[in-house]
């Protein structure tokens, strides 16, 4: 950085990988080297020592922005108070449900700042999968579901069939492609056939969807570019239906951008393998999802209920990824 025309350089701790952008300033240097401020952290982020300030820059521990005179940090989705080594908003989502300390929605990083970073306040990464540069985390982390997206003989987004269907790209060598989660999300349900083979439209083919997937991407998790055509503060929900394969992810897991969540099949009603693919928003804390999960007696039945909330508004998939006939 330059102050009055004089460099100035920021030096950052070996919490984070070195490409990693949640990395901690503790240092300002000349351009000869010389040491000119220096700041350390406790574990949970309180300051333990300082030499001079750290001026020209609000990003202190782990990289994130520091909001004066309050004692708190800014983590994007909430706010961190490093004095408590809490947040003090809870996290919308619960992730990494098999880990008991986050169910606790206050912890940060499952009280194991050692080891691990949150960078975007609602989850905590290893420090060898924070691997994206500072500043294009959202705008990097939205992908392609199948590649390529292509329609193909599928049926396309109309008024009368609400969804897009998308089909391989060489049946004849790949049939049964990846299909692959767009950004951070947690699964919301995770449905398979209760009769085999998997074929038709009936409460055992879960009414035709076949083995299938719902993926809810948060509003925070989502690139700025694709946020703007969602209503503000509202989930993107993501149907894929027709798997090969009984998902093996289960409600409450959490995925991460690239992860596979499943093939492309034919289970269910369907003429051929491509991905059945609805697209939905709403708010995510006021969907009746475990009233109706608690409910359902049939795999089908908490797909279909959860789905069809009158809550949920559908949105055209093709304003969320370039789609090609």
């Amino acid at each position: 950085m330059s102050d009055n025309g004089v460099m100035k350089y920021l030096i950052s701790d070996h919490l984070a990988l070195p490409e990693c952008f949640a990395r901690s300033t503790v240092a300002i240097t000349d351009n000869t080297g010389n040491v000119l401020a220096e700041s350390r952290y406790m574990p949970f982020g309180e300051p333990r020592a300082d030499v001079g300030s750290l001026d020209g820059t609000d990003k202190t521990f782990t990289g994130q922005r520091d909001i004066p005179d309050t004692g708190l940090m800014d983590y994007r989705a909430r706010h961190y108070s490093p004095g408590l080594g809490r947040f003090i908003q809870p996290d919308t989502i619960v992730p990494y449900a098999n880990n008991s300390q986050m169910w606790n929605r206050y912890t940060y990083v499952g009280n194991n700042s050692i080891n691990y970073i949150d960078p975007s306040g609602h989850r905590c990464l290893p420090e060898d999968e924070c691997d994206t540069p500072q500043g294009d985390i959202r705008e990097k982390e939205w992908l392609n579901p199948v590649e390529p997206m292509v329609v193909g003989g599928g049926y396309r987004f109309n008024s009368e069939h609400r969804a897009i269907d998308l089909n391989p790209d060489n049946p004849k060598t790949n049939p049964n492609p990846d299909i692959v989660a767009s950004t951070f999300g947690i699964v919301y349900s995770s449905s398979s056939c209760t009769k085999e083979p998997c074929i038709g439209d009936d409460v055992f083919t879960n009414d035709g969807y076949g083995n299938t997937i719902i993926i809810g991407y948060s509003y925070s998790s989502l690139p700025d570019r694709i946020k703007s055509k969602v209503p503000y503060g509202n989930s993107l929900f993501i149907l894929y239906a027709h798997l090969l394969d009984p998902p093996e992810l289960l409600p409450g897991d959490a995925v991460k951008p690239g992860q596979i969540i499943g093939k492309v099949g034919n289970s269910g009603n369907s003429f051929g393998e491509h991905l059945h693919m609805v697209i939905k928003t709403a708010v995510a804390n006021e969907l009746p999802f475990e009233q109706f999960v608690n409910k359902a007696k049939l795999e089908f039945t908490k797909t279909y209920y959860i789905w069809h909330s009158s809550r949920m508004k559908i949105e055209n998939p093709n304003n969320f990824f370039v789609i090609t006939n």
